[in-house]
């Protein structure tokens, strides 16, 4: 497994970020970072940030979500939309964590709270982001090959099948065999009806598996209150 860790591996990043001196923090923390070598291109607005996709290149993107043409959510579906193949970590402020926790939900690698911005963590969040999201590219190229292989043996397969089963058929309806040669003709046609069957099986358990393991969207910030109210507790005397 290949990390981006080394000084002499330059990582693109862009920075939709509007505010001076969060910007100029994050330049810093990278400019110091111990791990990667940094080319941090930035904008304030999305419109920009949106053109400055088009021509591609960038690694990663450092996403504020609320800026002075677009605010919340918006902001990141229209970034994502645009670069769905770059990897996106929020930076959030405090008051942002439902909306960055939606973001997750629906693509985005991490997010991280302004105010707890260190080197270390900013650099450490870019590098998972962009390992994560590789690894999420190779995924779903293997998922795409594995369907095909599939979608050959339930299709392309079972039609070669299918003819084979039909001349035999016609073959038994037309030639005069003897009883004891019979079988020569009835043993293959149950053996491919038999091979017809298990295909239509993988097919139907293909089905299955897909709806079984059909993306849905969870409301993360919901959840996470669920679990603060769980395990809070009174405190005595209050």
């Amino acid at each position: 497994m290949k990390y981006v860790e080394r000084k002499g591996d330059l990582i693109r990043v862009l920075a939709v970020e509007d505010n001076p001196g969060d910007l100029g923090l994050v330049r810093e923390y990278l400019f110091n970072a111990d791990f990667g070598q940094y080319k941090i291109d930035s904008t304030g607005l999305v419109s920009e940030a949106l053109q400055m996709l088009d021509a591609g290149g960038y690694d990663v993107i450092l996403l504020d979500l609320n800026l002075p043409d677009s605010h919340g959510f918006e902001t990141f579906t229209r970034i994502h939309a645009k670069a769905p193949q770059v990897p996106i970590v929020v930076l959030t402020g405090s008051t942002d964590v439902a909306t960055a926790a939606r973001a997750i939900n629906e693509g985005a690698q991490d997010y991280l709270f302004k105010n707890d911005l260190t080197s270390n963590n900013l650099s450490h969040a870019i590098i998972f982001a962009i390992e994560r999201k590789r690894i999420e590219k190779e995924l779903m190229e293997e998922k795409g090959r594995a369907e095909l292989y599939l979608d050959l043996l339930t299709h392309d397969v079972n039609n070669y099948i299918t003819a084979a089963l039909g001349y035999l058929q016609l073959a038994e309806m037309r030639l005069q065999l003897e009883e004891k040669d019979q079988k020569l003709i009835k043993v293959p046609i149950r053996e491919l009806r038999n091979s017809s069957e298990l295909i239509a099986n993988v097919r139907n358990i293909q089905r299955l598996e897909a709806e079984r393991y059909k993306a849905e969207l969870v409301d993360i910030s919901l959840m996470l209150e669920q679990i603060r109210g769980s395990t809070s507790t009174p405190r005595e005397g209050r």
